[in-house]
């Protein structure tokens, strides 16, 4: 006799709600960015690419985001694309999580 499987739980419904969670912490890194003021040139973001999440942070961790800009090329007139590299670290410097974003920016 075979066990009844459960399929009211697909596997993607779980990717989607990692994906989400994924998206909503680089989302958050980028708001810690923002506060930088290291992208007050920015117009829009235009992707986010090969995020990683090294360790989890604990609760009362400080955290800050370094910012590495990769790349810089024109899109269109006063608008170029900007690839930077985030790295959200902790007191010691070491790197919890890290990505790859593109921005659209004005040319300075």
């Amino acid at each position: 006799m075979m066990d009844k499987i459960n399929l009211g739980h697909h596997i993607s419904q779980q990717f989607n709600a990692d994906l989400e969670d994924i998206r909503s912490r680089v989302l958050s890194m980028g708001g810690l960015v923002e506060q930088t003021g290291r992208t007050d040139e920015a117009i829009a973001l235009l992707g986010i690419r090969e995020a990683r999440f090294r360790r989890p942070a604990e609760p009362g961790t400080r955290l800050r985001v370094l910012v590495e800009v990769v790349s810089r090329a024109p899109r269109s007139p006063g608008r170029d694309v900007c690839g930077m590299r985030w790295h959200a670290v902790d007191e010691a410097d070491e790197t919890l999580a890290e990505a790859f974003v593109e921005m659209l920016v004005r040319k300075a």
